[in-house]
């Protein structure tokens, strides 16, 4: 079985580091909430999507570091090692930001933050460094995903899923917390713990 999986915001957790950030760059007197609330936020004003894209190019760049692994990956991550479920993870990501301010590698900051976490290690979770693509667009990303005949796809986007191609044959998981439905055929899982419900069939969590 192969299983791919989303990069940012399905893998890296960021809520917390949008949350500092936006203090930091004194955007907001103090938290306005999560990643979610922040670009909410942040859209309403004049100017406002550039300060969104420049946060994000914070975020995703030089504090890249700093990101979370969600709650319940490694466990998934350690279960898909010993089925020897091999794990290949497709991100939408360009090298740099369209911010022309900050100058780091995005994709060498998400390999970096990934071999830290133990994603490459024979001893962590034993995913193939090559097992590892970015793309340009999301056209590029579900073009990927097609080529790499995965049998699931988990992503947080439900564009993704909806984009022109995305292979049939391939499973759709959306991860979402805190969604209650969805008006796509797509499997909703809240948690990590219910994706590993739905993709590995042992037990993977206590």
């Amino acid at each position: 079985m192969r299983v791919g999986l989303d990069f940012d915001n399905t893998l890296a957790e960021y809520d917390h580091l949008f949350s500092a950030l936006a203090v930091e760059t004194e955007l907001f007197d103090h938290s306005p909430g999560g990643k979610k609330q922040v670009r909410d936020q942040l859209r309403a004003r004049p100017n406002g999507e550039y300060l969104w894209r420049r946060l994000q190019a914070m975020a995703y760049g030089p504090r890249l570091e700093e990101a979370r692994i969600f709650d319940g990956v490694s466990d998934f991550l350690a279960a898909c090692h010993n089925s020897k479920i091999e794990i290949v993870i497709v991100s939408h990501k360009t090298r740099f930001a369209a911010c022309k301010e900050f100058k780091t590698d995005m994709r060498q900051a998400a390999l970096d933050w990934m071999s830290g976490k133990g994603f490459f290690s024979k001893t962590g979770f034993g995913i193939k460094r090559e097992n590892v693509y970015f793309a340009d667009s999301r056209f590029e990303k579900v073009r990927m995903i097609s080529e790499l005949d995965c049998d699931y796809f988990v992503d947080d986007l439900e564009e993704v899923f909806i984009e022109p191609g995305f292979p049939v044959a391939t499973r759709k998981v959306l991860f979402a917390p805190g969604q209650t439905e969805t008006n796509i055929p797509v499997t909703l899982c809240r948690h990590w713990k219910e994706i590993a419900d739905v993709i590995i069939s042992q037990p993977v969590f206590a």
